[in-house]
């Protein structure tokens, strides 16, 4: 469970990693750029712009002005001098950027207040014509899980990925819907029993939620406005409500599955050819929550319904990535096992079903809904607090 709402007082810093394993950080900002190190009272002030690579002892800095610093540090910040975007390369950012070495590489780390790193989430996460109401629905819940992330990241150097990974984020955001959006929430959470609710959302839910605990075993608890239910039709405007049969080569997903399973360490690595895949365990709602997968061999593993999926769509090592038309949207489908071929059919929804479906959303503030009222026919039980003014 996330946070109690009496220790999230003020509005916190969000720290989302933007670029991962860089040898080299472009930086700039019009009204001059100012970098700090970690742990030390160094400052550098450049013009306009600098850049940042790994060297073989710490970090090495060029400035527009072609002086040149090296700094035995394992970070350094960077901030505009003036209020405005700060840039990383192409993207506009909203507060300060922390370069964090690790190695050879480094890690480039957005800090950002929650509520100007909220209109980036809703940027891209949402559709520019959608209802208000869907925005402020969005934010709410955005801003629930990117605290409850950030309760769990104590022991790391950012709390959230800017990729689907975690939500997805464009940097500093000048859509007005967005901006609006979290400034009528600002500070709004869902909540269960007094703490911040994760508020797992995905785009589409194709009308049966999944339960968290099920998609998402040893990360969540089994919390009543996490679990599934039938959602009816609302939704079903999204392109991805029903999705066509994907045919996938039965040798070539068996070899990823069976990849997938030695990089996680899963009993899915010992797999050979698959034989059959056929659900064993659905929810109160009748969603898939658990896949059998045997092998010719008659060995069989169980597999949660969103690993089965990732397993599926696993690109590394030698399995190269697929093409979008052959990666499974959701893990809610029905499979059959031919001779040379293995086929996903009667597929629902896109992403995890856990909770705000994106597309429902919409329909709904199309009928009239508020904010409120969705947040209230997708996290059941839970209400929506203020947890900093």
């Amino acid at each position: 469970m996330g946070p109690t709402l009496d220790t999230v007082s003020r509005e916190p810093v969000i720290r989302v990693r933007i670029g991962r394993r860089l040898t080299q950080a472009v930086l700039s900002a019009p009204g001059g750029l100012v970098l700090s190190a970690e742990g030390a009272e160094q400052r550098l002030r450049f013009r306009q712009s600098a850049t940042v690579r790994v060297g073989e002892d710490g970090l090495v800095i060029r400035g527009d002005d072609g002086r040149a610093f090296r700094w035995d540090t394992g970070s350094v910040m960077a901030k505009p001098i003036e209020d405005g975007a700060l840039l990383f390369g192409e993207q506009r950012l909203p507060g300060g950027l922390a370069l964090v070495r690790s190695g050879a590489r480094m890690d480039a780390v957005n800090h950002a207040p929650i509520e100007q790193y909220l209109p980036g989430v809703l940027e891209r996460e949402l559709y520019p014509r959608w209802e208000p109401a869907a925005y402020r629905a969005q934010a709410i819940a955005a801003r629930s899980y990117a605290l409850w992330e950030r309760a769990r990241a104590a022991q790391r150097h950012y709390d959230l990925e800017s990729t689907t990974a975690s939500q997805a984020y464009a940097g500093r955001s000048t859509r007005p819907r967005a901006i609006q959006a979290v400034q009528d929430t600002r500070g709004q959470v869902l909540a269960y029993r007094g703490r911040v609710l994760p508020a797992f959302y995905s785009s589409s839910t194709g009308g049966t939620g999944q339960d968290a605990v099920y998609a998402f075993p040893d990360r969540v608890e089994d919390l009543p406005p996490l679990r599934g239910v039938r959602r009816g039709k609302w939704g079903d405007i999204s392109p991805m409500w029903r999705w066509a049969t994907i045919v996938r080569n039965r040798a070539t997903l068996s070899a990823r599955v069976r990849a997938w399973g030695a990089a996680t360490e899963s009993p899915a690595a010992q797999l050979g050819t698959i034989a059959s895949i056929r659900v064993v365990e659905r929810n109160n709602a009748g969603r898939p929550t658990v896949y059998e997968v045997k092998d010719t061999r008659r060995r069989a593993v169980r597999l949660p319904c969103e690993q089965l999926r990732f397993a599926c769509n696993y690109a590394g090592g030698e399995q190269p990535s697929l093409e979008r038309a052959q990666v499974l949207p959701s893990s809610h489908f029905s499979v059959r096992v031919g001779r040379n071929d293995v086929r996903f059919e009667n597929g629902r929804g896109f992403g995890h079903g856990v909770g705000l479906g994106q597309w429902g959303a919409q329909h709904l503030a199309q009928s009239g809904k508020s904010h409120l009222e969705i947040l209230a026919f997708y996290y059941r039980g839970a209400r929506v607090e203020r947890a900093y003014p």
